[in-house]
């Protein structure tokens, strides 16, 4: 079938069956230990919370015909301009190799502009695919592997720790695609938001004076543990200088696409709990 003969459609949330192929290629095939689409992305259901682009197959019965669908929802800037991120690009492995990501980039640009956004954002760990979709590559995600060899405790008293944890004070973000878990560390001003994954524990966000939340972390982490940060963010340089050893590796490819021939305008800072 010609890939012109596919449907493609906007709409201001993410219907059933697009929901679905999103669960299928994003967590079943990587068998990832999650409970629903919606407990990483409470927003998916919710109209103008989220929009989605969607490709169906009119051939193919009604409700069981996407084949390949992405989502987007808006976020702004210090400045209050309205950017909008892409997650969730999937074609389902049957239609692959028929130009269907391309279509699903060129709608959401459509889409966007319609929206009165200023840019798209997403995130990859395979920039190439998306250069030659006129987007361009504004910064790195990296990612610290921290050692800490003066921490004893047992990886299984950690856990139990951990699950003793708070939750309280959590937006209802959802997790991360590569989390199970999620719960807040708190310690004289410092706090810190940490997931629970198949490879061990991970920092995702933290608030007070960089100094503090490190002594928290050191404290408190287990001997194997990791941060995701960006460039320029004062914590890490803090730890570097404490008696730890740390890896640093590229975790993901922040890219953009401005939507108008304006001056490109400052970015938001966007953490992983607000990503799709």
């Amino acid at each position: 079938m010609d890939a012109n003969l596919f449907e493609v459609s906007y709409q201001n949330s993410v219907p059933a069956d697009a929901r679905h192929l999103m669960w299928r290629v994003f967590f079943l095939s990587r068998n990832r230990t999650a409970i629903s689409l919606s407990q990483h992305y409470p927003w998916i259901e919710k109209k103008n919370a989220s929009h989605c682009i969607l490709i169906r197959n009119p051939l193919m019965a009604e409700g069981k015909n996407t084949i390949a669908a992405l989502a987007m929802k808006e976020t702004l800037n210090t400045e209050g301009a309205h950017f909008g991120m892409i997650g969730l690009v999937c074609v389902d492995d049957k239609y692959r190799g028929r130009g269907l990501c391309s279509m699903l980039i060129n709608q959401a640009t459509k889409a966007a502009i319609n929206l009165n956004w200023r840019a798209l954002i997403l995130w990859t760990q395979n920039p190439n695919i998306y250069l030659n979709k006129k987007f361009n590559i504004w910064s790195r995600e990296l990612l610290a592997e921290v050692v800490n060899y003066s921490y004893n405790i047992s990886d299984a008293e950690f856990d139990l720790f951990f699950q003793s944890c708070t939750t309280d004070g959590l937006d209802p973000r959802g997790l991360p695609s590569f989390a199970t878990d999620i719960r807040v560390l708190k310690n004289n001003g410092a706090r810190a938001s940490v997931v629970k994954g198949l490879y061990g524990y991970s920092v995702v966000e933290w608030e007070g004076l960089d100094n503090d939340v490190a002594e928290m972390l050191l404290a408190t982490m287990p001997k194997f543990w990791s941060i995701n940060f960006q460039d320029g963010d004062g914590l890490i340089k803090v730890l570097s200088e404490k008696n730890i050893e740390i890896a640093i590796s590229e975790a993901s490819t922040m890219m953009g696409l401005y939507l108008d021939n304006s001056t490109p305008m400052p970015l938001p800072k966007i953490r992983i709990l607000d990503r799709i």
